[in-house]
Protein backbone atom coordinates (compact mmCIF):
# COMPACT_ATOMS: atom_id res chain seq x y z
CA UNK A 1 0.00 0.00 0.00
CA UNK A 2 2.44 2.67 1.21
CA UNK A 3 -0.03 5.44 0.53
CA UNK A 4 -1.72 8.01 2.71
CA UNK A 5 -5.39 8.76 2.59
CA UNK A 6 -6.72 12.27 3.07
CA UNK A 7 -9.94 11.55 4.93
CA UNK A 8 -10.66 14.54 7.11
CA UNK A 9 -13.11 17.32 6.46
CA UNK A 10 -13.95 20.46 8.37
CA UNK A 11 -11.87 22.13 11.06
CA UNK A 12 -8.92 20.14 12.26
CA UNK A 13 -9.23 20.96 15.96
CA UNK A 14 -12.99 21.41 16.23
CA UNK A 15 -15.89 19.00 16.09
CA UNK A 16 -16.76 17.78 12.62
CA UNK A 17 -20.27 17.18 11.41
CA UNK A 18 -21.26 15.35 8.26
CA UNK A 19 -24.16 13.23 7.14
CA UNK A 20 -27.68 13.51 8.42
CA UNK A 21 -28.01 14.64 12.04
CA UNK A 22 -30.55 11.92 12.87
CA UNK A 23 -28.39 8.96 11.80
CA UNK A 24 -28.23 6.39 14.58
CA UNK A 25 -25.30 4.35 15.83
CA UNK A 26 -24.86 0.86 14.45
CA UNK A 27 -25.97 -1.44 17.26
CA UNK A 28 -23.34 -3.34 19.18
CA UNK A 29 -23.95 -6.98 18.36
CA UNK A 30 -22.72 -9.66 20.77
CA UNK A 31 -20.11 -10.63 18.15
CA UNK A 32 -18.70 -7.11 17.61
CA UNK A 33 -14.97 -6.94 18.20
CA UNK A 34 -14.39 -3.32 17.17
CA UNK A 35 -16.23 -0.11 18.01
CA UNK A 36 -15.54 2.90 15.80
CA UNK A 37 -16.37 6.28 17.36
CA UNK A 38 -16.26 8.76 14.50
CA UNK A 39 -18.55 11.64 13.58
CA UNK A 40 -17.20 11.96 10.02
CA UNK A 41 -19.38 9.37 8.30
CA UNK A 42 -17.25 9.56 5.13
CA UNK A 43 -14.44 7.89 7.09
CA UNK A 44 -16.50 4.89 8.26
CA UNK A 45 -16.22 2.79 5.05
CA UNK A 46 -12.48 3.44 5.00
CA UNK A 47 -12.09 2.30 8.60
CA UNK A 48 -14.27 -0.75 7.96
CA UNK A 49 -12.03 -1.63 5.00
CA UNK A 50 -8.89 -1.28 7.15
CA UNK A 51 -10.43 -3.42 9.90
CA UNK A 52 -11.38 -6.06 7.32
CA UNK A 53 -7.77 -6.04 6.06
CA UNK A 54 -6.51 -6.51 9.62
CA UNK A 55 -8.98 -9.26 10.50
CA UNK A 56 -11.27 -10.60 7.78
CA UNK A 57 -14.85 -11.07 8.96
CA UNK A 58 -14.40 -8.92 12.05
CA UNK A 59 -17.72 -7.51 13.26
CA UNK A 60 -17.75 -3.71 13.61
CA UNK A 61 -20.13 -1.38 15.46
CA UNK A 62 -19.98 2.39 15.33
CA UNK A 63 -21.11 5.48 17.17
CA UNK A 64 -21.08 9.03 15.84
CA UNK A 65 -20.86 10.88 19.16
CA UNK A 66 -19.66 10.39 22.72
CA UNK A 67 -23.15 9.69 24.13
CA UNK A 68 -23.73 6.84 21.68
CA UNK A 69 -20.24 5.50 22.41
CA UNK A 70 -20.79 5.58 26.16
CA UNK A 71 -24.12 3.83 25.80
CA UNK A 72 -22.48 1.03 23.81
CA UNK A 73 -19.38 0.78 26.02
CA UNK A 74 -21.40 0.76 29.27
CA UNK A 75 -23.49 -2.20 28.08
CA UNK A 76 -21.55 -5.01 29.79
CA UNK A 77 -23.45 -7.77 27.98
CA UNK A 78 -23.24 -6.17 24.53
CA UNK A 79 -19.60 -5.11 24.83
CA UNK A 80 -18.31 -8.41 26.23
CA UNK A 81 -16.39 -9.33 23.04
CA UNK A 82 -15.34 -5.79 22.24
CA UNK A 83 -11.56 -5.87 21.85
CA UNK A 84 -10.71 -2.58 20.17
CA UNK A 85 -12.13 0.93 20.22
CA UNK A 86 -11.08 3.36 17.49
CA UNK A 87 -12.08 6.85 18.58
CA UNK A 88 -11.62 10.18 16.87
CA UNK A 89 -9.99 12.64 19.24
CA UNK A 90 -12.57 15.37 18.72
CA UNK A 91 -16.07 13.94 18.36
CA UNK A 92 -19.52 15.35 18.87
CA UNK A 93 -20.66 15.29 22.48
CA UNK A 94 -19.32 16.14 25.90
CA UNK A 95 -16.31 13.77 25.85
CA UNK A 96 -13.34 13.39 23.54
CA UNK A 97 -11.54 10.20 22.52
CA UNK A 98 -9.04 10.44 25.39
CA UNK A 99 -11.82 10.84 27.96
CA UNK A 100 -13.56 7.74 26.56
CA UNK A 101 -10.26 5.83 26.86
CA UNK A 102 -9.79 6.96 30.47
CA UNK A 103 -13.23 5.69 31.40
CA UNK A 104 -13.59 2.55 29.28
CA UNK A 105 -10.07 1.41 28.45
CA UNK A 106 -8.57 -1.44 30.36
CA UNK A 107 -6.70 -4.70 30.26
CA UNK A 108 -9.29 -6.44 28.08
CA UNK A 109 -9.76 -3.64 25.57
CA UNK A 110 -7.35 -1.61 23.44
CA UNK A 111 -7.94 1.99 22.36
CA UNK A 112 -6.69 3.71 19.24
CA UNK A 113 -7.22 7.46 18.96
CA UNK A 114 -7.13 9.01 15.50
CA UNK A 115 -7.11 12.70 14.67
CA UNK A 116 -6.18 15.41 12.23
CA UNK A 117 -4.71 17.24 15.24
CA UNK A 118 -0.98 17.10 15.81
CA UNK A 119 0.67 14.59 18.12
CA UNK A 120 1.58 17.51 20.39
CA UNK A 121 -2.09 18.57 20.64
CA UNK A 122 -3.05 14.97 21.40
CA UNK A 123 -0.38 14.65 24.11
CA UNK A 124 -1.53 17.92 25.68
CA UNK A 125 -4.79 16.13 26.54
CA UNK A 126 -2.95 13.32 28.38
CA UNK A 127 -0.64 15.15 30.79
CA UNK A 128 -0.24 12.11 33.06
CA UNK A 129 2.09 10.57 30.42
CA UNK A 130 -0.04 7.45 30.04
CA UNK A 131 -1.82 7.57 26.72
CA UNK A 132 -3.70 5.37 24.29
CA UNK A 133 -2.23 4.64 20.88
CA UNK A 134 -2.48 7.54 18.44
CA UNK A 135 -2.47 7.64 14.64
CA UNK A 136 -2.65 10.95 12.80
CA UNK A 137 -4.97 11.71 9.91
CA UNK A 138 -4.46 11.39 7.06
CA UNK A 139 -4.11 7.73 7.96
CA UNK A 140 -1.11 5.76 6.77
CA UNK A 141 -2.98 2.68 5.55
CA UNK A 142 -0.19 0.16 6.18
CA UNK A 143 0.49 1.48 9.68
CA UNK A 144 -3.21 1.47 10.50
CA UNK A 145 -3.77 -2.12 9.31
CA UNK A 146 -0.68 -3.37 11.15
CA UNK A 147 -1.66 -1.56 14.36
CA UNK A 148 -5.20 -2.95 14.18
CA UNK A 149 -3.87 -6.46 13.54
CA UNK A 150 -1.69 -6.26 16.66
CA UNK A 151 -4.53 -4.85 18.74
CA UNK A 152 -7.00 -7.53 17.63
CA UNK A 153 -4.54 -10.36 18.21
CA UNK A 154 -3.51 -9.07 21.66
CA UNK A 155 -6.49 -7.68 23.62
CA UNK A 156 -5.45 -4.96 26.03
CA UNK A 157 -2.06 -4.83 24.30
CA UNK A 158 -2.04 -1.08 24.51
Amino acid sequence: MNTELEATTGEVLGPRVSGSPDRKARPLSPSAEVLVVEDDEALLPILEFLIEEARPGCAVAWAKNSAQAESLLADKHGSAKLRVVIADLFIQGDKNGVELWRRYGGSARSFLVISGASRERFLSLVPDREAPLFLPKPLDLDACVETLRLMLENPGWY
